[in-house]
């Protein structure tokens, strides 16, 4: 998994909830922040879960970090970013 110092914006081709008997699934593009990678996929997001559990010296919790994306396949092209000064 690798996070990028500064985000980048793309243009993905995504499925919408409508389908069409002759094409298949109907699909939109929209531009998403990526904030890393990982091996097939851009992430946009990161979920961060604990899950507890108990043996018979206590409880404990064990951490876990979940990147959420599009695959790569999906990107059309990288949009232009600008430097923001706030």
């Amino acid at each position: 998994m690798i996070r990028y110092a500064q985000p980048r914006k793309g243009l993905f081709n995504l499925n919408t909830e409508e389908y069409h008997p002759k094409i298949g699934w109907v699909q939109k593009q929209e531009a998403l922040v990526i904030i890393g990678e990982t091996a097939c996929s851009y992430t946009c997001r990161y979920l961060t879960s604990s899950i507890p559990y108990w043996d018979e010296y206590g409880r404990y919790e064990a951490h876990a970090t979940t990147a959420v994306g599009v695959h790569k396949s999906r990107l059309v092209k990288w949009l232009p970013t600008q430097i923001q000064l706030f």
